[in-house]
């Protein structure tokens, strides 16, 4: 079972880790892991009530860190499809554990 969003981000403030991330970023790595991928954008964004820009940038952070990977819809090319990496999960499930 999944801890909420919430309960997350105050133990990931608490462990002060080195990839130094957002809250959103969090927010947005949670969801990318909690739920079925690959995830479009449109689709993050809507889940989290959030504008699709500010979870592109929160996505390029992750992606750039390699807790996400990116790559073209094969069936649309405008549109971006995300899913975790085993280091995205990890680090979820490191977050986690610090509040258990």
């Amino acid at each position: 079972m999944s801890a909420p969003l919430p309960t997350l981000a105050a133990a990931w403030v608490r462990t002060k880790p080195a990839h130094d991330l957002t809250i959103r970023q969090i927010a947005v790595l949670n969801v990318v892991c909690v739920d079925d991928s690959p995830h479009r954008v449109r689709w993050i964004a809507e889940k989290l009530n959030l504008s699709k820009p500010v979870v592109t940038r929160a996505l390029t952070k992750l992606h750039t860190l390699g807790l996400v990977a990116k790559e073209r819809d094969p069936h649309d090319g405008r549109d971006i499809l995300v899913h975790e990496t085993d280091a995205g999960l990890a680090l979820r499930s490191s977050m986690s554990r610090v509040v258990v």
